[in-house]
């Protein structure tokens, strides 16, 4: 009640949003096909590549339970698809280890979106290759 009338004060200074744990992160992707609690994350200032659970980040779980959209919005977003968990596996190496096709594609697609927006130009032909011959 008190941080109510302290908050709605004028001239109060706004509280600062509480910083989202990681299961709550991790519960909210799955359940919100919509990405909400994705967006509030982001927007609140959420490392996207943070181990959530078992030394996985959240494009590692999307891969694993075989949610493209979730890869796909998640890349657009900042995940990193070369990190690795504590087994050596990346969310592109889980995804294909579980015939997960769709997020598979997914992966390799946005790959080659970052590489070239990192590179500042399209990616070359040998990088592009090099990507293709994985598949």
């Amino acid at each position: 009640m008190l941080n109510r009338a302290l908050r709605d004060k004028p001239g109060a200074k706004p509280r600062r949003p509480k910083l989202m744990d990681a299961q709550t992160l991790l519960d909210g992707m799955f359940k919100d096909r919509g990405f909400g609690t994705l967006k509030k994350a982001i927007r609140g200032g959420v490392d996207l590549n943070i181990d959530l659970k078992h030394g996985r980040t959240a494009l590692m779980h999307a891969a694993a339970w075989d949610r493209p959209d979730l890869c796909r919005f998640l890349l657009r977003h900042g995940a990193r698809p070369d990190i690795k968990d504590g087994q050596g596996n990346t969310a592109y190496s889980l995804a294909k280890e579980l015939y997960n096709r769709e997020v598979c594609k997914v992966l390799l697609e946005e790959s080659k979106r970052a590489l070239a927006r990192l590179a500042g130009r399209k990616a070359t032909d040998a990088v592009l290759k090099a990507i293709d011959s994985v598949k």
